[in-house]
């Protein structure tokens, strides 16, 4: 079985295993016990084939080996980089080795929550926020001291302690400068909060840190990540300004100008005009201390949290009603949340009571739950109140998803409306804000609109929007991209691989399996990418990962022909048989094949016959004829003449 983890109770060292609790692109996290207590491990394991056998070891094949290796290596990176690093918002090394084939590292075992979904259940005020601030900063300081460079930093890689505190992980992604200098380093664009630089290549270091630290506040103060920069640069091209709106001039009413300005000057575009010094632009916004009139989190909304991560729900849900009751706005929307885990007419009902004080307080979360509450459950509304009004509520504050889905509402009454209705047009308009906001499905519902002709526009526009659209990471827009950059736009536009091949890379790396597949068509050919067979073998084992018949086929082709792997008759027919046993057709054709010319198995002409048969009914192009061949009498060899010695045989004249 490939890529499987460690089973409840092995032994692996010192350590018990108890349960895997993550995976990531190089590695598995479980929850283990020492003698000293509990503990988190962290096994290497990239997304690549590998076999792990019945005592835990792992072997890799020839052809992955060298990527593995690379890989393992980036591991260890990390662990020799967490060694050298100490302060209370770094997870401690407590140990490190390698076993089993693979590379560990031990973590201490922290029992709290990350940043993402405690935002995700209940609004944030400033002085909770500086209370994060502060350490964070402090632990990118010492990291860019030492020369290196997060570039991860989002919510879900900041773990919340239970004493409220932050700690910042995921150090696989960081590198050093000399290495970002170098042009060495391969790092992974987040498109919520990555900086253009990242993108680019060119300028990254600790500024880019600090960008990603703005875009990790900007998810806490206005409950989304900002517009993907990749975007912002590619429309500030295309249409001569930057689509960033600032926070100063949206949310004075609920946060301090100081805050507002310091994510607005983080999230500063190009990287020559952000500051590169953490440190500096602290101390130039005075945000390394809470000031003392801000409010603090009511103790019962702290309970609250408490038992939600003790996994106490009951618990947790009095808490925050009693949160609630004492004037705690941010308690309402978890109350609201922990009120859902019940269908019944009654928590229904005092879910909506939750979340609208919670949007009448400013919490624009809770504004947008309210109006996807009452879209699904419009009984809860009336007249005044539906999910139109809370969606355009939200809207109107500038945020992204709303507009869409404001924008949604209006296309459905345009379409039940007279002609002429207003709705129509401020459906469009809508669509467009949403669009311009960054919302990557209202781009990609844009791009196909204009190019339908729906929406009036010039020739390039609807390009634009598919464009942004992909960027934003909407696989549907890669592809389409990748497809039409591949056949060109005849007579104007010549086809082009290279911006193919990268259209198919980009929807490959999210695990679209289509895109996996024609990546590794391009490689093999060398159609706009330097012919590269060893990582078309690896896009197709990610296919096939996933379960894709035609990447299974693909991959026993190639070992049948030897086209980039040392030809192995043994593991094609393995492959052949296992996909026609499931009925594929093409693979019956092969096996049949194999097994009629005896190779890589003995020869077997009942066997090939049937599997003929098989890929015939299935329609498969040459099955029928090659088993029509089979059944034609063959007449039984003569006597043999001999040729008497010395006399030459005339040769038969052929036959016009």
């Amino acid at each position: 079985m490939h890529n499987r983890a460690l089973p409840e109770g092995y032994t692996l060292g010192n350590y018990q295993i108890h349960a895997e609790l993550a995976r990531s692109s190089f590695a598995i996290v479980y929850l283990a016990f020492h003698a000293s207590g509990p503990v988190v491990v962290k096994e290497f394991m990239p997304q690549l084939p590998v076999h792990r056998d019945s005592l835990g070891g792992i072997s890799v094949r020839a052809d992955n080996q060298a990527a593995y290796a690379a890989q393992r290596q980036r591991f260890r990176y990390e662990t020799q980089l967490l060694a050298h690093l100490k302060h209370p918002s770094i997870p401690p090394l407590l140990d490190h080795f390698d076993a089993l084939g693979s590379s560990y590292m031990v973590l201490r075992y922290v029992q709290g929550e990350d940043l993402e979904s405690l935002a995700k259940r209940r609004f944030l005020n400033e002085w909770e926020i500086l209370q994060l601030l502060s350490p964070i900063c402090q632990a990118l300081s010492q990291l860019h001291e030492l020369g290196q460079s997060h570039l991860n930093l989002r919510p879900s890689t900041l773990l919340i302690q239970p004493d409220g505190q932050p700690m910042l992980t995921n150090f696989g992604s960081a590198w050093s400068m000399g290495s970002l200098q170098r042009g060495e380093a391969n790092f992974h664009f987040d498109r919520g909060y990555s900086a253009l630089e990242m993108h680019t290549g060119e300028g990254v270091g600790p500024a880019s840190d600090l960008y990603t630290l703005g875009a990790t506040l900007h998810r806490l103060l206005v409950g989304e990540p900002p517009i993907n920069s990749v975007v912002r640069h590619l429309y500030r091209n295309d249409y001569g300004e930057d689509p960033y709106r600032a926070l100063r001039r949206r949310y004075l009413d609920l946060f301090s100008p100081a805050l507002l300005e310091a994510v607005d000057c983080a999230l500063t575009l190009d990287v020559a005009q952000r500051p590169a010094d953490i440190q500096q632009w602290l101390e130039r916004f005075d945000l390394h201390q809470p000031a003392p009139e801000l409010p603090r989190p009511h103790p019962q909304l702290l309970a609250g949290d408490h038992y939600y991560r003790m996994k106490h729900r009951d618990e947790a849900q009095l808490a925050y009603m009693e949160a609630a009751q004492d004037g705690a706005h941010a308690a309402h929307r978890a109350t609201a949340q922990l009120r859902l885990r019940s269908s019944t007419q009654e928590a229904l009902q005092a879910a909506r009571d939750h979340l609208f004080a919670g949007s009448a307080a400013g919490d624009l979360e809770a504004t947008v739950q309210l109006a996807k509450l009452l879209k699904e459950h419009p009984q809860l509304g009336s007249r005044g109140m539906t999910a139109a009004t809370f969606y355009k509520q939200a809207a109107q504050q500038g945020h992204s998803k709303a507009m869409y889905r404001y924008a949604m509402e209006k296309f459905t009454q345009a379409l039940s409306d007279q002609i002429g209705s207003p709705a129509l047009d401020q459906a469009i308009n809508w669509l467009w804000h949403a669009a311009l906001a960054g919302f990557d499905e209202a781009q990609w519902a844009l791009a196909q609109d204009l190019d339908a002709g729906l929406i009036p526009c010039n020739e390039n526009e609807a390009h634009h929007w598919l464009t942004y659209a992909a960027h934003q990471g909407w696989i549907d827009a890669q592809l389409r991209l990748a497809k039409k950059a591949l056949q060109g736009t005849p007579p104007h536009i010549p086809p082009d691989p290279k911006g193919a091949c990268y259209w198919y890379q980009a929807a490959a790396e999210s695990g679209e399996v289509e895109a996996q597949l024609a990546l590794a068509e391009l490689l093999m050919r060398g159609r706009g990418t330097p012919r590269n067979t060893a990582e078309a073998l690896y896009w197709r084992q990610q296919a096939a990962l996933q379960g894709s018949r035609q990447a299974h086929f693909l991959l026993a082709m190639q070992y049948y022909s030897g086209n980039g792997v040392p030809k192995n008759l043994a593991t094609a027919r393995r492959g052949f048989e296992s996909l026609a046993l499931g009925g594929h057709g093409p693979a019956q054709k092969m096996l049949a094949q194999m097994l009629m010319r005896g190779e890589g198995v003995m020869r077997n002409r009942l066997q090939a016959r049937h599997w003929y048969r098989e890929a015939a009914k299935a329609g498969v192009h040459g099955a029928q004829e090659a088993l029509q061949r089979m059944q034609r009498p063959t007449a039984p060899p003569g006597p043999k003449q001999s040729k008497p010695r010395g006399q030459r045989v005339a040769p038969t004249p052929k036959t016009e």
